[in-house]
């Protein structure tokens, strides 16, 4: 007689150099987990990050056709996540009509100041708005063949379900089609919008067939990457925070208004009624050469330390914002030596050493509170 197979969910991570896929069952048990690679174009000279979209399907494929062969479990439904702000520009079929435009991309930083302007928006909740505005300038053709402008998780729910979407958190603010034709970017270009976790449409018989699944099983509405690790931590309120890790790192942070810290950007949470505030330290650091704020990875490395240190050293609760106020004085002191031209050995030497502080000095504040708030 022949096994029951356990239920699970498959989960697909796109991240920035590899792709995950777990199977996980519905009381959350991790099942099995396989991961392949993929890799970055970059250039210095011109500020360009690409990835071939081809290749994250190839990497999604293997990765799902090994867990499934060595994992018991029946797939009964899809759920992803990618990373972002990314731009894939597809045509008419799905397929791309240029290599994705990464977060690490630097080109567009004219274009975000400009959407910044006409929609309200900055920083990444503009998503891949700002790429898709340099592609219509700067590639006439490209952008004459292409027929949607999507996110990592809305491109790979193109190739599983045919149905192209824009995946919004609900609450998350996106511009008016008017707005965007205004600014150069066409509307009809951007698919229309859907709630993440809702039910995207069905797997395809093309992709049931690349991934050794079966046809027909529901695909939900993904999100980006960082908003997932949120879910994933069990973050829910105030003052709780994440090290993302992965290969970007950074931190994330919820509370009850938007956070102004240097170096990073405040945006809605992917929970009603609360904002986050994150960063992804290797973007900072690797876009910032030159710039007068060179000194911010000093700035969000520290506040990473001090804020998961001292908020998780306390119980998951604390004074987060005390602690980040406290991480950006200090962090003042390592920039003057940042900016001192002192041997790049020393400034990592200096750093990890006030990483070190700061995590005393959050751990501390967060005790110091949870002190007070016991007493009282």
């Amino acid at each position: 007689m022949a096994a029951t197979r356990e239920a699970a969910i498959l989960g697909i991570d796109l991240g920035t150099t590899e792709v995950k896929a777990g199977l996980v069952t519905l009381d959350g048990r991790l099942l099995g987990l396989a991961r392949t690679g993929y890799r970055t174009d970059t250039g210095a000279a011109t500020g360009h990050a690409e990835q071939d979209p081809e290749a994250w399907w190839g990497a999604l494929a293997t990765s799902v056709r090994r867990l499934t062969s060595s994992a018991a479990a029946e797939v009964i439904a899809v759920a992803v996540d990618g990373h972002g702000p990314t731009l894939a520009a597809v045509d008419a079929t799905g397929r791309p009509t240029r290599p994705a435009i990464i977060w690490q991309d630097s080109r567009s930083t004219a274009e975000a100041a400009e959407l910044a302007a006409a929609t309200g928006l900055a920083g990444w909740s503009l998503a891949g708005l700002p790429a898709a505005l340099w592609v219509e300038r700067n590639e006439p053709a490209v952008a004459a063949a292409t027929c949607w402008y999507l996110a990592t998780w809305d491109f790979l729910g193109l190739r599983l379900t045919g149905r192209a979407a824009t995946s919004l958190v609900e609450g998350q603010p996106f511009p008016a089609a008017a707005v965007l034709d205004g600014a150069g970017v066409p509307a009809a270009k951007v698919p229309p919008a859907v709630r993440a976790g809702d039910l995207l449409g069905e797997l395809t018989p093309a992709a049931a067939d690349d991934l050794r699944l079966d046809a027909g099983m529901p695909v939900v509405a993904g999100l980006v990457d960082a908003w997932a690790s949120f879910h994933g931590a069990g973050m829910t309120e105030k003052g709780d925070a994440i090290d993302v890790g992965g290969a970007a790192g950074g931190f994330g942070v919820y509370w009850d208004r938007p956070l102004v810290v240097p170096g990073s950007f405040a945006t809605i949470a992917p929970l009603s009624g609360l904002f986050s505030a994150l960063a992804a330290v290797f973007y900072v650091s690797t876009t910032t050469a030159g710039d007068a704020n060179a000194g911010a990875p000093f700035i969000l490395t520290s506040i990473a330390s001090v804020v998961v240190g001292g908020v998780s050293f306390s119980g998951g609760r604390g004074s987060a914002l005390g602690a980040m106020a406290g991480a950006v004085a200090l962090t003042l002191v390592i920039d003057v030596i940042f900016f001192a031209g002192i041997e790049p050995l020393y400034q990592s030497l200096f750093q990890g050493l006030f990483l070190v502080v700061a995590v005393l000095l959050g751990t501390g504040a967060a005790l110091v509170a949870r002190v007070r708030k016991e007493s009282s």
